[in-house]
């Protein structure tokens, strides 16, 4: 019988476990600065919690993670992104001593990006240098296990991360009506980007990107992704994965880094965290939508995690200027 050319045929993408994830973690991207360097030049960044990027517009310049590493040298075109906690400095020639470091000024209140000339005007290096920060990290794999460096050359290979990185440039350069609705926006898709290019290219150990493809412990994350607030089960979980209980709990400790119960656990923590960041819900509603059906059972899971009753995280948001 030929088929019908009328019917209307709707499949669903699978859940998208990593795009949840990054909201989940409260994902703050953002443009502080453009550079335009003259040499001699250095700039010393501190340690931070945050992620640093910085895309090379134009000239040269060289990166040294530490005093003990070699520098690297940056081409125009070239992405990078360094990790949280590392202390790190760029400069126009590798192993450039003897120079005082630019000192960046204060952000500005409402964190609009800055321009800072240093030297001649219209020469040198230019960069754009931004950061990706997480309002509710708590540990979660994905950032424990990122390297310390991610350099991205431009080449055929990174056309989608090129494009993103030029359009960010492009914008930033021409500074138009709502270019800061643009740039915000364009560096969180740039993350996106340069997630989605270490994942492919680069040979990942046996962590929490890699369980994402798993063919039986990927099904279970994205279905606890999808509803944190069912009443799971290890036996419920293992059945999703076709495997025995005890099979499903080594491969998943073995594949993920962690227990399954522990990962339940921290995942209904960071979705309450986000629900008490943002919604004005009862501690109830958030407990009930995270998989509790007794406050209290909640109150207690939450203070375990985070040192705190949710009560207490929820106050202290409202209690902190900006947040």
């Amino acid at each position: 019988m030929p088929p019908n050319p009328n019917k209307l045929l709707r499949e669903l993408p699978p859940y998208d476990v990593l795009g949840e994830v990054l909201t989940s973690l409260g994902l703050k991207s953002r443009l502080f600065c453009r550079t335009e360097l003259s040499a001699p030049w250095v700039i010393q960044f501190p340690r931070q919690d945050m992620l640093h990027f910085h895309i090379l517009e134009r000239g040269s310049a060289w990166l040294e993670l530490s005093a003990k590493s070699a520098s690297r040298a940056l081409a125009p075109g070239d992405i990078v992104v360094i990790g949280q906690g590392h202390g790190y400095r760029i400069a126009d020639q590798a192993g450039r001593r003897g120079v005082q470091p630019i000192e960046f000024p204060e952000e500005s209140a409402d964190n609009r990006y800055q321009v800072l000339r240093h030297g001649h005007a219209g020469s040198g290096t230019v960069m754009i240098c931004g950061s990706f920060l997480f309002d509710n990290a708590a540990g979660h794999p994905l950032l424990e296990m990122l390297p310390p460096l991610i350099h991205i050359k431009s080449d055929p290979a990174t056309s989608w991360i090129d494009f993103v990185a030029r359009l960010l440039t492009a914008e930033v350069a021409q500074m138009r009506p709502g270019t800061q609705t643009v740039v915000s926006s364009l560096t969180d898709i740039l993350f996106v980007q340069v997630l989605r290019h270490w994942m492919d290219a680069v040979a990942t150990p046996a962590g929490w990107l890699t369980a994402l493809k798993h063919p039986q412990i990927g099904p279970v994350l994205a279905a606890v992704h999808e509803r944190p607030d069912a009443a799971w089960t290890v036996d419920k979980l293992a059945r999703r994965a076709s495997l025995s209980r005890s099979a499903f709990s080594a491969r998943f400790a073995k594949v993920v880094g962690e227990t399954a119960q522990d990962y339940l656990m921290r995942l209904r923590m960071q979705r309450a965290a986000k629900l008490l960041r943002e919604e004005h819900l009862s501690l109830a509603k958030v407990a009930s939508a995270v998989g509790y059906d007794s406050e209290a059972a909640f109150n207690k899971a939450f203070k375990r995690w985070r040192g705190k009753t949710p009560g207490q995280f929820r106050r202290e948001l409202h209690e902190t200027p900006g947040v």
